[in-house]
C-alpha cells in the first residue's frame, strides 16, 4: 500500500518504520507517479489503522491440504461447481 506524506496514516507509518518493529521485507521508501511516500505491506496498515485483522489462531494451509481441497473439487461434476 502507498501512503504519500498527506496520507492521514503517513505519520504513524513513519514512526512504526523508523521504531525499528517493522520487517525491512514489509516495507520501502519510493516513488509513485512522482510522488514521494512510503510502500507499507497491506497487513501492517490494517494494524496500524486498528482496523480488521487476521485471528492470531489463523494459519495458512499446508501443500497438502490445498492438494486435497483441489482434488474434492476437481472430482465434483461440474454442474455441482459452475451455475
Amino acid at each position: 500500500m502507498f501512503l504519500s506524506p498527506v496520507s492521514p496514516a503517513y505519520s504513524t507509518a513513519v514512526e512504526f518504520v523508523q521504531s525499528g518493529k517493522a520487517d525491512p521485507l514489509d516495507w520501502r521508501w519510493g516513488p509513485l507517479d512522482g510522488r514521494s511516500g512510503l510502500w507499507i505491506e497491506y497487513g501492517i496498515f490494517m494494524r496500524l489503522r486498528g482496523g480488521p485483522q487476521l485471528s492470531p489462531s489463523w494459519k495458512a494451509p499446508s501443500d497438502i491440504e490445498v492438494t486435497e481441497s483441489l482434488k474434492r473439487v476437481a472430482a465434483r461434476p461440474r454442474e455441482e461447481i459452475e451455475p
